[in-house]
């Protein structure tokens, strides 16, 4: 009888202590939240389950927000230097609903903890202009990165020639009252752009 009743507190033990080791690995995944002004994209699980990754660069982290219920996931990943946001769902009525990127080259291997991404339509390697103010917001030992400034921000006159500002393009189209004529050197498109009085355009 007292064997009988050891071995039921033992199995009730047992069962205790994993439910306490689920909940304890649960509380302390690595996690980031993805928020902008008025919203957030979820918190995303460092390395959490995923129907779909894209190649990633190596040593880089992923983040996932996956929902099993309906295959839908947003997930966060570095690819070619450059960072990403992927809204997808899968199966019958899934699809593609985008990507927001980082236009600022990292070699960090996690995302940028402040700044300005450009959407990409799905399908599309060029964005169709709209922008969002992402800030990560870090939990359990999870980590963003700060990425650096731009060399040079001003133009500079040499006897050997004439560097201009040399600025991303989110840091182009945020130009206050640009004039037209204006130019600076694009990052991202590896080009003078100039402003012709509506638009800038590389040369």
């Amino acid at each position: 009888m007292e064997l009988l009743i050891t071995k039921k507190i033992m199995k009730k033990l047992t069962c205790l202590s994993l439910l306490f080791l689920g909940l304890l690995s649960k509380s302390f995944s690595q996690e980031i939240e993805a928020t902008f002004p008025g919203g957030s994209m979820g918190v995303m699980v460092q390395w959490g389950n995923s129907s779909a990754t894209p190649a990633l660069d190596s040593g880089t982290n992923k983040y996932v927000l996956w929902v099993s219920s309906i295959s839908f996931q947003t997930l966060m990943y570095r690819q070619n230097g450059y960072w990403y946001i992927w809204i997808a769902q899968f199966g019958q009525y899934g699809g593609d609903y985008g990507r927001w990127k980082y236009p600022i080259q990292s070699t960090s291997a996690d995302p940028p903890c402040t700044g300005t991404w450009e959407f990409y339509p799905p399908g599309s390697s060029t964005t169709n202009g709209q922008t969002r103010d992402f800030t990560m917001v870090p939990t359990n030992g999870a980590v963003c990165s700060v990425p650096p400034p731009p060399s040079v921000q001003s133009t500079i006159l040499a006897p050997t020639g004439l560097t201009l500002p040399q600025l991303y393009n989110t840091q182009i189209f945020g130009i206050t009252s640009p004039q037209p004529g204006q130019m600076v050197w694009s990052i991202d498109d590896n080009c003078v752009k100039v402003y012709n009085g509506t638009s800038w355009n590389c040369l």
